[in-house]
């Protein structure tokens, strides 16, 4: 968590902080992969089934091809990137306090 909040802190130096609104072009904003995966697949995880695997299984529901991604990590970036692409297109929920930094996730599919 910490990690996470130097990260939105050095993206804010370089974009301003998305503080709310339905435009986050041109913002800096933080992501969390295990939200995205459980909007998108209508569920949490299942204690049977790792991190990894239950990440990689809607990366492959989506078609996202992963033979770059060699570990969890390059698997949660495609998984921002992804929550990014549905921010860009204003289909996202939000996440904090309006006014301070907001956390974004994908809308419902």
């Amino acid at each position: 968590m910490f990690a996470g909040e130097k990260a939105v802190q050095a993206a804010s130096d370089l974009r301003p902080l998305f503080t709310g609104g339905r435009s986050v072009n041109g913002r800096s904003f933080e992501v969390f992969p295990t939200a995205t995966v459980q909007i998108l697949k209508k569920e949490a995880r299942p204690k049977s089934v790792s991190k990894t695997a239950w990440r990689r299984g809607l990366l492959d529901e989506l078609g996202i091809d992963q033979a770059s991604l060699s570990n969890l990590d390059y698997v949660d970036a495609a998984l921002c990137a992804l929550t990014g692409l549905f921010a860009l297109e204003g289909n996202f929920p939000t996440f904090g306090q309006a006014g301070e930094g907001m956390l974004i996730a994908p809308a419902d599919r």
